[in-house]
């Protein structure tokens, strides 16, 4: 994406910028030290969110365990416990808020 492409993007919310340590040489060594420390696969991912935006990802489940590391700005985070999985048995307990499936905050 060009500059003007993620200011135009972040108009309408925050911008994902899926395995950016695979992609920007300077957070490659980021990626791998998480690697060698858990001995397992990490991706590091950044998300770049406008300031003033009172949200920058509706409530969601993830697939995979998550750090943040917040480096710029401020940001009130709310950590939910899991959703209750006997209120939609039929949904997939790691999509949810994802897609179609809404998840709302209360």
């Amino acid at each position: 994406m060009t500059l003007d492409e993620v200011n135009t993007a972040l108009e309408k919310g925050t911008v994902i910028f899926n395995t950016a340590g695979s992609h920007i040489p300077k957070l490659a060594s980021a990626t791998l030290a998480c690697c060698d420390a858990a001995a397992l696969p990490c991706a590091l991912n950044m998300y770049v969110t406008a300031a003033g935006k009172r949200t920058s990802a509706p409530p969601h489940t993830d697939r995979q365990d998550v750090i943040v590391i917040q480096t710029q700005g401020q940001k009130h985070w709310r950590v939910y416990s899991p959703p209750d999985p006997s209120m939609k048995p039929d949904a997939d307990m790691y999509a949810r808020g994802k897609g179609d499936d809404n998840l709302p905050l209360y």
